[in-house]
């Protein structure tokens, strides 16, 4: 944990690439210092078509999956820095967003493969 899962309106590549998208949250990730390299996880979804108030425009949402326990002050500090890490790269958008949700720990299951 984190997963961290950017969803965007596909207008964003013509200015930014999926990589630069998931580098961008992976470096705020790391820049929280609550997580090791190796476990943060980070993906992308990119949405062809998007309303924004009723009308189409351009839209990027970060949420981040954490397993549960810490503060909301903490969690909100993660969003906005993801909010402030995207801000940066100056994208023209109708809507930038992020939350964080709990993931309980009681019931997560993960395995490596090999």
């Amino acid at each position: 944990m984190p997963h961290i899962i950017i969803e965007y309106s596909a207008d964003i590549e013509k200015s930014e690439s999926a990589q630069k998208l998931m580098q961008t949250a992976h470096d705020v990730a790391m820049e929280s210092g609550q997580f090791g390299e190796a476990d943060i996880k980070v993906r992308t979804l990119r949405f062809d078509q998007a309303l924004v108030g009723g009308k189409p425009d351009s839209f990027l949402h970060v949420t981040v999956q954490l397993l549960d326990g810490r503060t909301d002050d903490v969690k909100k500090a993660l969003t906005m820095a993801m909010i402030d890490g995207y801000s940066r790269l100056n994208l023209k958008l109708g809507c930038l967003s992020a939350n964080a949700q709990d993931t309980i720990r009681a019931v997560y299951s993960k395995t490596t493969l090999p």
